[in-house]
């Protein structure tokens, strides 16, 4: 392949938006926590905080149990359909967990 093929592809590649997706995972390496660490940390908030409606709890250990039986985070969160208050709990305490850190990244980045 001559040189300017290489460059008319490269062109062509640039002209249609190419997208990169990343998993998760593609951050672990920064220092930002993975789906176990976010999973040990709803399991300990649940644990500790439980519900004044006992089918919600009902919910939730049905979600504890499928994360300590192995099964991932995403594949859990799947699963089991927790009520909305649930719900707002694990958006805020994942969100709380991934600023934390994603702020430390960014220091380590500024320094």
């Amino acid at each position: 392949m001559e040189k300017k093929d290489i460059f008319q592809d490269i062109q062509n590649i640039r002209s249609s938006n190419p997208v990169i997706v990343l998993g998760s995972g593609a951050s672990v390496s920064y220092g930002i926590p993975g789906m176990g660490v976010l999973a040990n940390e709803l399991k300990n908030f649940f644990k500790s905080n439980p519900y004044y409606d006992t089918a919600t709890n009902d919910v939730v250990s049905d979600f504890i149990k499928l994360l300590d039986s192995g099964v991932g985070l995403e594949a859990a969160l799947l699963d089991v359909k927790v009520p909305e208050i649930v719900e707002a709990d694990i958006v805020n305490i994942v969100w709380k967990v991934i600023i934390e850190s994603d702020a430390k990244v960014y220091e380590r980045f500024i320094r």
